[in-house]
């Protein structure tokens, strides 16, 4: 073997080389992009899944929307769904037009905690106001009160049976 030939192998081992050292980069490379995009993919699915169960007050806006007369002008909503709290920002040509909005909200017996503070009510034309509720939630669990003495009596009895029966059980053995 001449000594070009063997220069001309070992450049082109080195190459190739260096070819298959950037190929196995570019391949672990792909592999964690890879694992990236199938983390995301599995985030995506999550957020998707969770969509059905946003709260949306589709059905509330609507009932608002009904009760605002022409005399009143909203310029701003907001809506917080963990308090299921509404705001409504706007102008009322007349204090007499806010205050029937305000008596509208009250008879629909869908809302309440209808806040409409004083200084709403200073002017009686062009009255700016922010009036603020809240969604009564026909779906929350009604909190039991075991300040009552029923309960007091019932857990009482029950902490006596448990206390009974282990005493049985020690003394028995």
């Amino acid at each position: 073997m001449s000594v070009g030939a063997f220069i001309f192998t070992t450049i082109e081992h080195r190459i190739i080389d260096r070819e298959i050292s950037r190929l196995r980069d570019s391949s672990s490379t792909n592999i964690s992009n890879m694992q990236g995009i199938l983390l995301l993919n599995a985030q995506a699915k999550s957020v998707i899944s969770l969509y059905p169960l946003k709260k949306v007050p589709d059905e509330k806006l609507s009932l608002i929307l009904s009760l605002i007369t022409p005399g009143i002008k909203v310029t701003h909503v907001e809506y917080d769904d963990g308090l299921l709290q509404f705001k409504l920002t706007g102008i009322a040509e007349t204090r007499e037009s806010l205050l029937n909005l305000k008596d509208s909200l009250e008879q629909t017996k869908e809302f309440t905690n209808i806040n409409l503070p004083l200084v709403s009510l200073e002017s009686s034309v062009q009255v700016p106001f922010i009036l603020t509720f809240v969604q009564i939630n026909k779906y929350a669990k009604k909190k039991t009160d075991f300040t009552k003495p029923q309960y007091f009596y019932i857990m009482f009895d029950f902490g006596f049976f448990i206390f009974n029966r282990l005493f049985i059980y020690i003394f028995s053995q």
